[in-house]
């Protein structure tokens, strides 16, 4: 079978096993993740792991790199994109070219793997795909490391900031109203702790408590929970498919997970990771935050609301009747 069948049929059967789990492929199930490596041409992998995790067993020929690898050493606060040209050079060490399908693992059920899919994405590199599962799962094709021949890799494409918000696009979006999604644990949220990294406990006021974990298997498999699964949560909220959405964590890394999920596999079309996260944000001393448990207008009346009609009716009403009660107990007395 020579390489142009070999690669009609794995494209045929990766379309149809994506169609299958109802997905654009971004994510990939453990078969069609081992297809790629198997069968088609220019295909990178990475694992987002350290060094001890990789030294235990990896997917073979796969290269490795890890958080201070693509963060910005020269910011005042841990977890910042690091500059393109960093990125570059980065893929370049790692024998990536612009042509590459590059394919992502980590140990942590993809959220490491989902932020450096967003950074590709962010600076230009559109053809890349995570693992949906677990390493485990690919135990069949573990082997020896890449023998890495360096590049000099460039973007294919320009800057897109679709994908990404920084501190002022984050506040300038909170007060016009957009969905604030925190992907963060509940003792985070409710700043019961402080995780290393950031400057005070709490949450960013008028975000939603939608942990990252809601999207997968955590104690199983790790893969992606049904499309349904995934929906009710985001309907509970009013989302909708073109809602203002930003998706935010303690550094940019479990937020990106969310940021995929709701773009790559449920549609929604206005989404941002905000890169700082909660430790830039608590690192501004000056900005707001909330602690404890979330309150929903259900649980509680905004005084800013005016009353409505019925409102203001029933009131008139109890009014009327306590003066009534008021005037028979008079005439009694007299």
């Amino acid at each position: 079978m020579n390489s142009r069948i070999k690669l009609l049929f794995a494209s045929v059967f990766l379309f149809i096993s994506g169609i299958a789990y109802g997905q654009m492929e971004t994510a990939l199930l453990p078969n069609d993740f081992e297809m790629y490596i198997r069968h088609i041409e220019k295909v990178k992998v990475i694992a987002i792991c350290k060094p001890d995790e990789f030294a235990k067993g990896h997917v073979e020929f796969a290269t490795r790199i890890w958080r201070d690898d693509y963060e910005d050493t020269s910011a005042q606060f841990g977890g910042i994109i690091a500059p393109r040209e960093s990125i570059e050079n980065l893929l370049s060490l790692s024998g990536i070219t612009s042509e590459d399908t590059i394919l992502l693992y980590d140990h942590k059920g993809g959220c490491d793997a989902a932020r450096f899919w967003w950074i590709l994405n962010v600076y230009g590199h559109k053809n890349a795909h995570i693992l949906n599962g677990s390493q485990g799962d690919l135990s069949k094709i573990f082997g020896n490391p890449s023998v890495i021949e360096p590049t000099e890799y460039s973007f294919p494409n320009g800057i897109d900031s679709s994908l990404y918000a920084n501190l002022d696009e984050l506040l300038a979006a909170n007060k016009r109203g957009a969905f604030i999604l925190d992907a963060r644990t509940k003792e985070e949220f409710e700043g019961s702790i402080l995780k290393d990294g950031a400057f005070k406990s709490g949450r960013i006021p008028n975000a939603l408590f939608y942990p990252w974990t809601n999207a997968i298997n955590a104690t199983g498999d790790q893969r992606l929970k049904s499309k349904d699964h995934l929906k009710k949560k985001l309907s509970e909220f009013g989302l909708k498919k073109d809602s203002e959405i930003i998706v935010y964590c303690h550094s940019g890394v479990r937020s990106a997970h969310t940021t995929l999920v709701l773009t790559e596999i449920l549609g929604y079309t206005n989404v941002k990771n905000f890169d700082g996260s909660w430790i830039e944000y608590s690192f501004n001393k000056d900005l707001p935050i909330e602690t404890g448990e979330q309150v929903t207008k259900s649980e509680t009346l905004d005084q800013d609301e005016p009353y409505t009609v019925l409102q203001i009716f029933l009131i008139l009403l109890a009014s009327i009747a306590l003066f009534a009660l008021y005037r028979y107990r008079l005439r009694k007395r007299g």
